[in-house]
């Protein structure tokens, strides 16, 4: 299942950046100054306002297209955009779904992705149910102030926003955005949670 109802996007405009992550359900603000990413956003602003945050994983790593990205990147929209007078963007962009990415070419000065959904996959519901309240309440904890979840959330868009605001390793983000089964995310977020509590208690 996926919470969007998209399924695969043809041509998609790709936002590579080095080691940045955007996990369904996140909302999180960039700041878009160079020019060929400066067109994509006003190509984007005519449209439904999606792309795909592509993670770079090393920069001496190149394609033909740029810059290696991971495999499965993140689908957004931009929920909320103010253009600056010199010409830059500040924009809010809402995490969608976890995507797999086949670059293609692209007749703009920005990349551009073949993007097919990953749909999560329940695992154990009665798990899942125990561990949402857990998952909202460390993600209140962390919110900025004037925002508030929605009371719909299942346990796993909550544990994709409790990942988006935890310091986690490389490796981490990696599996988290890699792993389909709702449970399994849920279980590593409060976990890794516990963990960093710890840490910070030594």
């Amino acid at each position: 299942m996926n919470s969007s109802g998209i399924t695969r996007i043809v041509g998609v405009p790709m936002f590579p950046l080095p080691d940045y992550y955007l996990f369904p359900g996140a909302l999180v603000p960039l700041h878009i100054f160079e020019p060929r990413y400066r067109q994509m956003i006003s190509d984007l602003l005519d449209t439904a306002g999606r792309l795909v945050v592509g993670t770079i994983r090393a920069q001496d790593a190149q394609t033909a297209y740029g810059p290696s990205v991971f495999a499965i990147g993140g689908l957004g929209e931009i929920v909320s955009h103010r253009r600056l007078d010199d010409g830059r963007y500040l924009i809010w962009l809402l995490g969608l779904e976890r995507v797999r990415l086949k670059e293609i070419d692209s007749d703009r000065l920005y990349r551009r992705v073949d993007a097919t959904v990953l749909p999560d996959e329940v695992g154990n519901e009665q798990r899942n149910a125990e561990l949402a309240p857990r998952l909202r309440a460390a993600i209140e904890k962390r919110m900025l102030p004037g925002i508030e979840l929605s009371a719909s959330l299942g346990a796993g868009l909550l544990a994709d926003i409790l990942h988006q605001h935890l310091p986690l390793s490389i490796a981490q983000k990696d599996w988290v955005l890699a792993q389909r089964n709702v449970t399994r995310r849920a279980e590593a977020a409060l976990a890794w949670l516990d963990g960093i509590a710890d840490e910070a208690e030594a």
